[in-house]
């Protein structure tokens, strides 16, 4: 990891392994070494894991998240070829919770969400929606099928409380994954989709072994199945598109290798993620400043220079899956995913664009609102987690996630976090 993010570098990289169907944690990493010489960028926090493992807050996970409703629609019946309408911008809409409704009572660019470019407009259908990251879209998915259910689906998948330990409220940010996770947390829900929806509580430790010969009882993973292959199979199809035609196109494995996945970025590309999958392994890779503070725009990291448009889900984080995922997987058999074939929709007018899809780059700017609070990072109209946001700097001391302080030398950043910060992008 350190040749592509340098230990030196203002921002840090963490990266989660899993078998799929066994919960079984392969891999562990991250740029920043253990340690509090804070003159040499030293932590002792595990980036990769909540904070009651020894991690941190979490991050916003971006578009990364978009997958948990999609799968949430399609078990709840909505076929992958269900179209919405995807206007460019959007108020959100008044949303069915599961003790009641949320109502979007924010005022001016606040009650909205639009998407990264003015040409991504609708009607899109699951595939190509997921392949373009169209926000839109995803917002009219979630006010049909409730957030409720995505908060259910969120649940099976092992996501129950924000990486800091905070329950999550129901509110439209969700899908555009302004929640606070771990990349532990989202390699499982990955591998979760690689397994058929076969979910298993993660375990890192195979066997212990007294002096004298003794085996030592060690915790074992619960397995249970999430949803069904039927929808296994569909989100498959959709995050095989992906990888094959939209924002995940350049991060193909050697030997052809069959891959499935999302980008996803957040507001202000404070992080940036990606997350695939093939039969075999899942893997979660996450770019960013620890504290939550450093915008990845004309910055250095490792040898490449991003300029004014920013990191993307593609091309910091990405370039990290790809070479990990190679190394472990060189000389493993090339398995397919199980999927269904969704047919491509037939447009009137079809306009491809002159350039691919980036709708990992940017769109919803959603800055709080509603009722009081948003999630942390902030995000959309409505309640969350208060006094959240992405605080802090890079600079060595001071805060990180949602307030916790570390002693200096630990990690890093000055916090300021209020809960009002810009929504997740993809």
């Amino acid at each position: 990891m350190t040749t592509k993010v340098k230990v030196t570098d203002p921002v840090s990289a963490a990266a989660t392994m899993m078998e799929p169907g066994s919960g079984k944690i392969l891999a562990m990493a991250q740029t920043r070494p253990y340690g509090l010489d804070q003159n040499k960028n030293q932590t002792v926090v595990n980036l990769n894991v909540d904070a009651a493992m020894g991690g941190g807050n979490g991050f916003q996970t971006g578009s990364t998240f978009k997958p948990v409703l999609a799968a949430a629609a399609l078990e709840s019946g909505m076929s992958a070829t269900q179209p919405f309408p995807s206007q460019n911008r959007i108020d959100y809409p008044t949303m069915s919770t599961c003790s009641g409704t949320w109502k979007n009572t924010a005022k001016g660019k606040d009650r909205s969400v639009g998407n990264e470019s003015e040409s991504e407009v609708g009607p899109y259908e699951l595939k190509e929606a997921m392949a373009r990251s169209v926000n839109t879209y995803f917002v009219q998915m979630e006010a049909q099928v409730g957030l409720c259910a995505m908060k259910q689906m969120a649940n099976k998948l092992g996501i129950s409380q924000t990486a800091k330990g905070d329950p999550f409220v129901e509110v439209p940010s969700m899908v555009l994954g302004t929640l606070e996770l771990s990349p532990l947390t989202m390699a499982n829900v990955y591998a979760t989709f690689a397994a058929r929806g076969k979910y298993c509580t993660p375990i890192a430790i195979n066997k212990i072994t007294t002096v004298d010969g003794k085996d030592v009882k060690v915790p074992q993973s619960t397995c249970n199945q999430a949803y069904s292959e039927s929808t296994a199979d569909n989100l498959n199809a959709v995050l095989l598109n992906v990888t094959e035609k939209g924002t995940g196109a350049s991060l193909g494995l050697e030997g052809g290798r069959q891959i499935a996945g999302k980008t996803g970025t957040t507001d202000e590309k404070k992080a940036a993620w990606f997350s695939g999958y093939t039969p075999q392994l899942a893997t979660s890779v996450w770019l960013g400043g620890p504290a939550g503070g450093v915008k990845m725009k004309n910055i250095k990291i490792g040898d490449t220079y991003y300029g004014s448009d920013g990191v993307f889900g593609a091309t910091g984080p990405g370039p990290i899956w790809q070479m990990a995922m190679n190394q472990a997987l060189r000389g493993a058999p090339l398995e397919t995913l199980p999927t269904v074939n969704i047919p491509d929709p037939v447009k009137a007018d079809p306009t491809p664009p002159a350039t691919p899809p980036n709708g990992d780059a940017a769109a919803a700017t959603a800055t709080g609102g509603g009722n009081p609070g948003g999630n942390p990072g902030g995000g959309n109209p409505g309640g969350g987690n208060p006094g959240g946001g992405n605080p802090g700097g890079g600079n060595p001391g001071g805060m990180i996630g949602g307030g916790f302080t570390f002693p200096p030398g630990v990690i890093g950043g000055n916090g300021n976090g209020n809960g009002n910060g810009n929504g997740g992008r993809h």
